[in-house]
């Protein structure tokens, strides 16, 4: 694993364990919420529970698959993203990952084109959300990369709160244009969404480069 990536772990680690007051904060608590979602799922998401009811799925179907199944599923991507950021380090996880997550979305697209009932989307349940795991386990790290141990938790939570500033502000316009294209297309532009962050990934993360362009050094930048 490059430096930057190993540095990024211990950051992340001891940030988990580290005692805040007279509570530690628990790893296991809201563990769908622990990591960030993939650039395209905002647009999927918020329209994903009316993509259901009008595809004919009943309450229970969607709350079992949704609240037990898609966790599970969360974890699995969890522990996957983990094994293979730990031996293909940051940067090329991140551009593996990104793919994935970008794919993530497509599982709906089939659904709502050719349908499948409850096995298809149990599929595309699963690959929406072990993509999801796996593009968060390695946006945690990159995060933690940026941040100097001193300030971490400050920067980690700014650096947080711009990207869920961001992910509202552009998935506004989910409903309408859902209206427009239909469920099929609408589920295909959601990946298609991912791609200016391969640009940016380009600049800032090159596929063979050691971390991330500006991150915290320990050897350059004051702590």
């Amino acid at each position: 694993m490059s430096n930057a990536g190993a540095f990024a772990l211990q950051q992340l680690s001891a940030s988990l364990t580290k005692p805040t007051g007279r509570r530690t904060l628990p790893l296991a608590q809201n563990i769908r919420n622990l990591f960030p979602e993939t650039p395209s799922r905002p647009f999927a998401v918020l329209l994903l529970l009316v993509f259901l009811k009008q595809a004919g799925f009943s309450d229970a179907q969607i709350g079992l698959l949704d609240g037990g199944w898609a966790i599970a599923a969360t974890m699995v991507g969890t522990v996957i993203g983990g094994v293979l950021f730990a031996r293909l380090g940051m940067n090329r996880c991140l551009w593996l990952f990104a793919l994935v997550g970008a794919a993530g979305n497509l599982g709906y697209a089939a659904l709502a084109h050719f349908g499948g009932g409850l096995p298809g989307l149990m599929a595309a349940v699963s690959l929406e959300n072990i993509s999801s795991g796996m593009v968060g386990a390695g946006f945690v790290a990159l995060l933690m990369s940026l941040c100097n141990p001193r300030f971490s938790a400050t920067q980690y939570a700014l650096l947080s709160g711009i990207y869920a500033f961001s992910r509202t502000l552009l998935a506004l316009p989910s409903g309408w244009l859902a209206a427009q294209v239909g469920w099929s297309t609408y589920f295909l532009s959601t990946a298609l969404a991912a791609m200016p962050a391969f640009l940016l990934m380009a600049k800032l993360v090159p596929w063979n480069g050691d971390g991330c362009r500006g991150a915290f050094d320990p050897l350059r930048d004051a702590t």
